[in-house]
């Protein structure tokens, strides 16, 4: 990951986020890792949502 190598693009991800450098370090290290969190949370909203619109799923 170049994030985590370039202290720059670190940097640059942080203010774009509006987050902490070292906020912005643990978020790659956790994608790095296979924990990324923000996917499985949104994947999870996504699946109750269509779950609710349409009941048949949800059987």
């Amino acid at each position: 990951m170049a994030f985590l190598d370039n202290p720059e693009l670190l940097l640059m991800h942080a203010q774009s986020t509006g987050s902490s450098v070292a906020a912005a370090r643990l978020y790659f290290t956790k994608m790095l890792c296979g924990f990324d969190q923000e996917e499985s949370a949104h994947t999870a909203t996504a699946a109750s949502t269509s779950a609710r619109q349409n009941p048949r799923h949800s059987r």
